[in-house]
């Protein structure tokens, strides 16, 4: 499949699972941390997706949003330089430990610098990517 099927489809399930939730039917995958996520709220349990036992949890870990200005820029270039797909700020804020909306501010103006460089092209709705020529590269 290309990047633009999985991402489609990706979509689509997505879209399907949180109709399910809206109707009340809630597939759990790790209900330990999903139940957290809703604030120790309980939640009957409609379901548990079967996992066989060969899947192995890969931690991710996020890269911390650097505080020297000058990697900052560098950090955000590196991450759209990496990514397939166009980022919005508040995605790539959500990228970094401790993102979200507290860097937000921080991130728009680092894109709004490399894009009046030339370095990101926006590509839609405050949605930015790496020129073709700083993919490659990367």
């Amino acid at each position: 499949m290309t990047d633009g099927e999985i991402l489609a489809r990706l979509v689509d399930l997505n879209t399907e699972r949180a109709r399910e939730e809206a109707r009340g039917r809630v597939r759990w995958l790790r209900p330990a941390y999903q139940e957290s996520r809703l604030g120790g709220t309980k939640i009957e349990r409609t379901e548990e997706l079967p996992l066989p036992a060969s899947v192995v949890s890969i931690d991710r870990a996020m890269p911390a949003f650097p505080t020297r200005r000058e990697e900052q820029i560098l950090a955000v270039a590196d991450l759209l330089a990496s990514s397939s797909v166009p980022m919005q700020a508040a995605e790539i804020a959500r990228a970094f430990k401790r993102g979200g909306k507290r860097l937000q501010p921080r991130i728009e103006q680092l894109l709004s610098a490399l894009a009046r460089f030339g370095h990101i092209v926006e590509v839609s709705g405050g949605s930015f990517q790496a020129r073709e020529r700083e993919r490659i590269a990367a």
